[in-house]
């Protein structure tokens, strides 16, 4: 009998995932889009990203990290190797990196069973939270088979040493099929500062700012989701790149 797992994008889509789709449903409640990305094993690995996110948010991420976010990376070591695996991912970056580190699992594991892509048919700041039973199932519908899981392993590899050379070559490797990868990885590349830039998403946050003329957080950041939802930030870290651009303007006056 076939064994099919869904590996979920985050809580919200759980809760309204279609009840017709049979299989198991876990969820990747990582953010590896900030914080370390290198460790020699897998348990440093998420001790480091433990450490980073107490650090960065405190009291703000109520969850047992061992317990409920590293747990999902240590079953897709234990998946057998002939299962099903439906990955629900979008096409922001944030969703992307998360994306890319499931499958560097998989495949480092040698994972020799179907894997296919869900995603929604267009980036929206909403993403799947903002679709109806049947259209999510129409996504489920319309998934794309992996069958190069080698490529999407290597954007983790290049991602985590912060290769963007080479990490827009094996984006470029799946642009006929999968375009929405390097629109991901030239967000990544713009999101860097430069001796001119603080950076796309610091630099979007100064100029929502001087645009609504206000400093009301829940404004600026349902703007920012709009005007670059390619990034897919959540609001703990938009706060965060708020907070450190408010800073930087203090410094610089």
């Amino acid at each position: 009998m076939k064994t099919t797992f869904h590996i979920l994008n985050g809580d919200t889509l759980k809760k309204i995932f279609p009840k017709a789709l049979e299989g198991s449903l876990w969820v990747c409640r990582e953010c590896f889009v900030e914080g370390p990305t290198n460790a020699s094993n897998l348990k440093d690995f998420f001790q480091k990203r433990a450490f980073y996110l107490k650090q960065q948010y405190g009291d703000q991420v109520k969850m047992n990290y061992n317990l409920e976010v590293a747990t999902l990376f240590y079953q897709l070591n234990e998946i057998p190797v002939g299962t099903e695996i439906n990955l629900w991912f979008e096409d922001d970056l944030f969703c992307q990196v998360n994306l890319w580190f499931c499958l560097f699992l998989l495949h480092k594991k040698g994972h020799r069973g179907t894997v296919y892509l869900v995603r929604p048919q267009q980036l929206t700041p909403f993403g799947f939270g903002d679709l109806s039973e049947q259209e999510l199932l129409k996504c489920f519908k319309n998934r794309r088979i992996l069958t190069k899981v080698n490529l999407w392993a290597k954007l983790w590899k290049y991602y985590q040493t912060n290769d963007l050379k080479n990490l827009k070559k094996s984006a470029q490797a799946l642009q006929n099929k999968f375009p929405f990868v390097s629109e991901a990885v030239c967000a990544h590349n713009k999101r860097n500062p430069s001796k001119d830039s603080l950076g796309l998403p610091k630099e979007t946050l100064k100029q929502i700012i001087l645009d609504l003329k206000t400093q009301d957080f829940k404004s600026i950041y349902k703007e920012f989701s709009l005007r670059i939802p390619i990034y897919g930030f959540g609001d703990l870290l938009v706060k965060r790149l708020y907070d450190e651009l408010l800073e930087h303007s203090k410094d610089q006056s």
